[in-house]
């Protein structure tokens, strides 16, 4: 006898329906998951290569600001004693505390002729490479040491006697100071009452003082009047210190600055010369 076969269990058939779509749930659960999952990896691997970039970046800032520092060449390293620095006048000790501020890179953004004069070596050719133009250093007790007794040298010879005041003429007595003081420190008083073409006689009687020749015939004859011979091709820039150097850089620039204030009217006739070039090896005539 054949047997009947059983009817739907309509409870079997929810429980199906129920497991199917509790499945559906976490399938879109886990691929919910997955998505976000992906998109945290994503992000992740993003964030990764930006920091590895950076850091690779850095390193390499780190490695080539390493290799300058190493091409630096620091001008007072060791402890200064006073008895090394007592015969120096006023210009020597302010140069020295701008050798030390510039290797520091403290004067990044002081005038240009500080750095002109720093790096030229035919001022400081045991020094050349001394002057620091991308950061800032932090100071060593030596550094501080050597300015503390350098600043207290300065104010032992701001306090003398000024013996050049006997000189009447201010040029006179600027081109007497040249030899023994920076004269940027004249700027808002003697210097300041002196024109253009003074202070473009003033730079190159620095230099014609000792046997520069001149380029000019106004510039000889101003030099034969005031009874200086010239060396000719003997001159040498080892015969003028590194004071005297640096003031005609700073003549120069200052010079320049007063020709762009003030531009040439029909009353003043301007020497003719040459465009000056801000560096002590050729002579700024």
């Amino acid at each position: 006898m054949r047997s009947r076969r059983k009817p739907p269990n309509p409870d079997a058939r929810g429980t199906f329906k129920t497991r199917f779509i509790n499945a559906a749930a976490t399938l879109k659960s886990n691929v919910q998951w997955l998505i976000v999952t992906i998109a945290g990896l994503t992000a992740g691997t993003a964030a990764f290569v930006a920091n590895f970039e950076s850091l690779n970046s850095q390193a390499t800032t780190y490695l080539r600001n390493r290799e300058y520092l190493q091409s630096l060449e620091h001008p007072y390293p060791s402890l200064l004693k006073e008895n090394d620095i007592d015969s120096w006048n006023l210009g020597s000790l302010e140069l020295a505390v701008y050798q030390i501020d510039g290797y520091l890179g403290r004067l990044r953004a002081g005038p240009s002729w500080i750095k002109a004069c720093l790096t030229d070596e035919s001022i400081f050719p045991n020094h050349s490479r001394q002057y620091n133009d991308r950061m800032e250093l932090p100071e060593s007790v030596a550094d501080r040491e050597n300015k503390a007794l350098l600043l207290r040298q300065i104010d032992k010879r701001e306090i003398q006697p000024d013996l050049f005041l006997r000189i009447n003429d201010p040029f006179e007595r600027l081109l007497e100071r040249a030899s023994s003081a920076l004269l940027r420190r004249y700027k808002e008083t003697e210097i300041g009452g002196l024109d253009r073409t003074q202070l473009y006689l003033l730079r190159n009687a620095i230099y014609a003082l000792h046997g520069r020749p001149f380029d000019t015939a106004k510039l000889e004859k101003y030099a034969n009047r005031k009874g200086w011979q010239s060396r000719g091709a003997a001159f040498t820039m080892a015969l003028m210190s590194p004071v005297e150097l640096c003031n005609a850089l700073y003549l120069n620039e200052l010079h320049a600055a007063r020709e762009i204030a003030h531009p040439v009217t029909r009353n003043f006739r301007r020497p003719r010369e040459r465009r000056p070039i801000a560096t002590a090896d050729r002579f700024a005539s």
